[in-house]
């Protein structure tokens, strides 16, 4: 209504490309695209090398543009991740949610695996923002995932609406990206205050600090988006708290 629009601005662009330069927030919260949509020119879609075109795998026109978040579906978060660092306000965070793969290995339970590749996936995003060196310094990441992880087969089954398209996600993800396992979670990022930043840059700066938590599900199909699991949303605020308190 009228009441809850006024003073809101809405601003069409790519990511942060229709801001004006000067703008920053305190609080930025992000529901981007995140499926790692298959190329259109593989084989069996949009009836590309004999597929039918009624029956065949139609991946790319389903999910675009709306869900495509690039062959690996990392491109727009990856994009948000490394605007907020000029962006956000000291003291501000990024909330973001999205689908979350770990690479081939045979690590889908091992924690300190996902926490490594996230870990420096997520620095190496923020070190390509900012201005200057020091104003990527001294954040602060948090993952909160499901556990246990979703194995590869079963999150390409729930995309496919065919066996067709099933191979081509499969052939995608394991033979092209070699990933092995996804978890859906929320993505936490904190720019260090005014003060804390002067103290990092004056020492040299330090590499921000992640951490990694784990929520359980009490049922095979209850995750972190479950609207009414309750024991995911008392663990997810209770892990969110202590983050911002830190």
């Amino acid at each position: 209504n009228s009441k809850a629009s006024a003073g809101l601005r809405f601003v069409h662009g790519d990511v942060f490309d229709g801001l004006e330069p000067a703008s920053k927030f305190d609080i930025i919260l992000a529901n981007p695209p995140f499926v790692p949509v298959p190329p259109a020119d593989w084989h069996g879609i949009d009836g590309v090398d004999g597929a039918d075109g009624a029956d065949g795998c139609n991946i790319r026109r389903r999910y675009s543009p709306f869900a495509d978040g690039g062959e690996d579906g990392e491109r727009i978060m990856e994009k948000i991740v490394s605007g907020v660092v000029d962006r956000l306000l000291p003291g501000g965070f990024l909330a973001l949610v999205s689908e979350f793969f770990l690479p081939a290995g045979g690590f889908a339970l091992d924690r300190e695996h996902w926490c490594d590749h996230w870990a420096s996936q997520i620095d190496r995003w923020i070190s390509r923002g900012g201005h200057c060196a020091e104003e990527s310094q001294g954040f602060r990441s948090m993952l909160v995932y499901d556990e246990p992880p979703l194995d590869l087969a079963t999150y390409c089954r729930r995309r496919a609406a065919s066996e067709e398209e099933f191979s081509v996600w499969m052939k995608h993800l394991a033979e092209g990206l070699q990933r092995e396992c996804v978890s859906t979670g929320l993505l936490f990022l904190r720019k260090p205050e005014e003060a804390a930043a002067e103290n990092r840059a004056a020492s040299g700066g330090t590499r921000g600090r992640f951490t990694l938590e784990g929520i359980a599900k009490s049922k095979p199909n209850w995750g972190l988006w479950t609207p009414h699991h309750l024991a995911a949303i008392q663990s997810t605020r209770s892990v969110t708290q202590r983050f911002f308190q830190q």
